[in-house]
């Protein structure tokens, strides 16, 4: 399964931030515009808001494990690197309605007045297939 597969077929990613030099991990609901950018939505009110705002440097995992012993020989990963942003005017409006198309389910949240739609630029992603393939993809920036 290649990069683009990944982010079109799972709605689920690990988000890893940082805060006083420890690694913390949160699974998020995102929606993808390419490999270049990701977006998600949380409230100001979270440990991941927080540790974002002293540091926007992120790290996502998209996987499609089944949690079965195949996927040592199937699953696919991707590693992915960037910079997290809260969003506002016209990347906010994008966001948000990637966002909702994506997860109907969480129209509430997504439209409470305390979430914040954020965009991940990523730089590069690291996609491991069969257990131990692994290859490099530069990602490069559109328009803003």
């Amino acid at each position: 399964m290649r990069l683009d597969e990944l982010l079109e077929s799972q709605p689920l990613a690990v988000l890893a931030t940082e805060s006083g030099g420890h690694p913390y991990t949160n699974l998020i609901a995102f929606a993808a515009d390419g490999p270049s950018r990701v977006y998600f939505a949380t409230t100001r009110a979270t440990r991941k808001w927080s540790h974002l705002n002293a540091n926007p440097q992120v790290s996502l995992l998209v996987d499609d494990r089944t949690n079965r012993e195949i996927d040592f020989h199937e699953a696919a990963a991707a590693t992915g690197l960037g910079r997290a942003e809260v969003c506002s005017g016209d990347h906010r409006v994008f966001g948000l309605e990637l966002l909702r198309a994506r997860h109907p389910h969480l129209v509430d949240f997504l439209s409470s007045p305390s979430t914040d739609i954020l965009l991940v630029r990523m730089t590069e992603w690291y996609v491991v297939e069969r257990f131990q393939s692994v290859s490099r993809v530069n990602v490069a920036e559109e328009s803003p």
